[in-house]
């Protein structure tokens, strides 16, 4: 026999008057910034190392890396 059982979370009926002070939505802003960049340069790595395997040297067009795991 399955028992049922009450969700303890409260609902919130007006969400409306609820703000988050500017430090925590500052935090919040950067924390997604910061999410993002790393999303970029992955899916960039990515790439690069997909060409990598393939064959295409894109090295060339950056003149500091001299190779794949410096990237």
């Amino acid at each position: 026999m399955a028992e049922h059982i009450a969700a303890s979370t409260p609902v919130v009926a007006d969400p409306t008057p609820f703000t988050l002070p500017e430090t925590q939505r500052r935090l919040l802003r950067w924390t997604l910034y910061v999410g993002y960049a790393a999303l970029t340069a992955g899916i960039f790595h990515g790439l690069a190392q997909a060409l990598s395997y393939a064959g295409i040297n894109i090295l060339s067009f950056f003149p500091a890396l001299r190779s794949y795991y410096q990237a």
